[in-house]
C-alpha cells in the first residue's frame, strides 16, 4: 500500500528554507537579484533619458557611425552642406547613401537616406532607375526628436525595418504609441548591432571613457562603470520606460 505524499504549498516550502535549525528566520534572498541602474539622471531627466543621452552620443560619434555603416557592406556615408543638397552619386556604385547635414546652429545633425530604386517601365518596356530620398521622420521617427536619427537612417539604408511601424498607414491618435514602439525597437536593434560589430568594440569603449569625464556635458556616469556595464543596463529597459521620453518630445 502506497502512501500519497502531500506536497506543501510553495509559500510554506520557502518559509522552511528561510528558517535555520535554531528556529530563527533567515534573511530572504532573491534568487535573481535586481540589477541597479547606475547612471544618475540630471534634473528633470528620466533614467531612460540619461542612458539614451549616452548611447546617442556614442553612435553619433563620426568615426563610430562610419565604421558601423562600412561594416554593413551595404551602405555608405556622405556629408552635404545644405538641407537642399543631394549627395554625390556614381554610375558604378548604387549602394544607398546615408547623408547628413547640420540644419541649425545648435550642433544637431540631420540624417537622410538616398537610394537607387529600379522599376519596370511598361511604356518603355525596360527597367528604369532613379535616386530617391527617404526621411526617417516621414516613416518611423517623431518629428523634431533627436538622438536616433542616424540609427533609423542606418536601418532604412540596410533594409532592416520589419520591426518598425510605418506611420504613413496609421491614424493620428496612434502615433504616440507608434513612436514609442519604433524608438524601443531601434534601441534593441542598435544594441544588437553594437554587440555583433566587434571591430568597433575598442573605439566605442574608448569613447565611453572619454565622455565619462566630459567637463562640458555631465552624463552622470560613475567612475567605475565600464562600457560593458552600460550595455547590460541598456538591455534591461522595457518599452514603458520610454514614456517620459516620448512625452517630452
Amino acid at each position: 500500500m502506497s502512501i500519497a505524499y502531500k506536497r506543501q504549498p510553495k509559500r510554506q516550502q520557502e518559509e522552511r528554507k528561510r528558517t535555520n535549525k535554531q528556529g530563527h528566520r533567515a534573511p530572504f534572498q532573491s534568487p535573481i537579484p535586481r540589477r541597479i541602474l547606475k547612471i544618475k539622471p540630471t534634473e528633470g531627466e528620466s533614467v531612460f533619458e540619461s542612458y539614451f543621452a549616452v548611447l546617442s552620443t556614442l553612435v553619433g560619434t563620426r568615426e563610430i557611425f562610419r565604421k558601423l555603416v562600412e561594416e554593413s557592406g551595404i551602405a555608405r556615408v556622405q556629408e552635404v552642406k545644405n538641407k537642399s543638397d543631394n549627395p554625390n552619386t556614381s554610375t558604378h556604385d548604387k549602394r544607398p547613401i546615408i547623408y547628413f547635414f547640420k540644419p541649425l546652429n545648435d550642433g544637431s545633425t540631420y540624417y537622410r537616406v538616398y537610394s537607387f530604386l529600379e522599376k519596370y517601365d511598361e511604356r518603355k518596356k525596360t527597367v528604369v532607375g532613379k535616386w530617391t530620398t527617404t526621411d526617417p521622420y516621414s516613416l518611423y521617427q517623431k518629428q523634431k526628436s533627436q538622438g536616433f536619427c542616424q540609427m533609423f537612417a542606418y536601418f532604412i539604408a540596410v533594409n532592416d525595418t520589419t520591426d518598425f511601424i510605418n506611420k504613413e498607414y496609421q491614424q493620428e491618435a496612434d502615433l504616440k504609441e507608434l513612436h514609442k514602439h519604433n524608438t524601443f525597437m531601434c534601441l534593441k536593434k542598435t544594441i544588437k548591432l553594437l554587440e555583433e560589430t566587434n571591430v568597433i568594440k575598442k573605439i566605442i569603449s574608448e569613447q565611453f571613457e572619454h565622455i565619462k569625464y566630459d567637463t562640458e556635458v555631465k552624463y552622470g556616469i560613475p567612475d567605475n562603470m565600464k562600457y560593458d556595464d552600460f550595455i547590460i543596463d541598456l538591455k534591461s529597459f522595457e518599452q514603458h520606460d520610454l514614456n517620459n521620453y516620448i512625452e517630452s518630445l
